[in-house]
């Protein structure tokens, strides 16, 4: 199962910074992001809001397309409030993949791991400046997923 544009898409939405489209792949569904602005704790907070409400699963499953290089204003204790909001959704496992050229970004990544191993959510967060190697990142993930048992939040 690739997790291409094929699928049901479930939800759109624009809010300030984000436009995202989130489109299921059987029990899972795909969050595609593309960011428009600046990445801000502010920001970030209504976008998961949105995407969780829709989120069928105790899975997480997400790309973050800042090819347009926005700057990411996020530090660790952001990060552990947004990974509180998935423990509190029910969320025990997150994959995402983010789509930027940012030399910086993979301390950002190590920074959100390491967050996401504190508040004990399974999984991994990857960057990379090829949208293809993020495609296959999720697809890989979610084969893997599919090996296991669902894990749905109701």
């Amino acid at each position: 199962m690739q997790p291409s544009h094929d699928g049901e898409i479930v939800a759109t939405g624009t809010l300030p910074g984000y436009e995202y489209v989130s489109i299921r792949h059987g029990a899972e569904v795909i969050h595609r992001i593309k960011v428009t602005g600046r990445i801000t704790l502010k920001q970030r907070l209504p976008l998961y809001d949105a995407t969780l409400a829709i989120n069928p699963s105790s899975t997480y499953l997400c790309i973050l397309d800042n090819s347009g290089d926005h700057e990411n204003d996020l530090t660790f204790a952001d990060m552990q409030v947004l990974d509180q909001k998935l423990v509190d959704a029910r969320i025990g496992c997150f994959y995402g993949a983010t789509i930027t050229a940012d030399r910086g970004y993979p301390m950002i990544i190590d920074l959100a791991n390491a967050s996401m191993s504190a508040m004990n959510i399974k999984g991994e967060v990857m960057s990379t400046d090829d949208p293809e190697v993020a495609e296959r990142f999720l697809a890989e993930r979610m084969r893997l997923l599919s090996d296991e048992p669902s894990g749905s939040k109701a």
